[in-house]
């Protein structure tokens, strides 16, 4: 039988290491005023925790966004939003598959 972490075990990596990376980089350029290849590296981060900056600024949080631990939340909460989209559209495919009618296999007809 087919255990539910193992599915989501790569999910979880790429939550860490997403969080991980794209918290260092906004760190690096937020904080700490640091330019060059790692301000671009965070210009394509920060599309994909976007989904955690708006909650936080919607909360009135928008002065965080220098503050590590700030920055930090919104990685967390934007990676995870989209492992959880993937994860969703994992398990729509996994439905669509197993809900594929099996047809039968009918020989040809040699008199056509």
């Amino acid at each position: 039988m087919h255990h539910p972490l193992r599915s989501a075990k790569p999910l979880l990596i790429l939550w860490g290491v997403g969080t991980g990376v794209g918290s260092a980089a906004s760190i690096a350029i937020w904080t700490f005023d640091l330019d060059g290849v790692v301000r671009q590296l965070e210009n394509l981060l920060y599309l994909f925790a976007l989904p955690g900056w708006v909650p936080l600024y919607v909360l009135g949080l928008s002065g965080i966004r220098d503050h590590p631990l700030g920055i930090i939340a919104a990685n967390g909460i934007g990676w995870g939003f989209w492992c959880v989209v993937i994860l969703i559209v994992l398990k729509m495919h996994a439905r669509a598959v197993t809900a594929r009618p099996v047809q039968d296999e009918q020989p040809a007809n040699p008199s056509r």
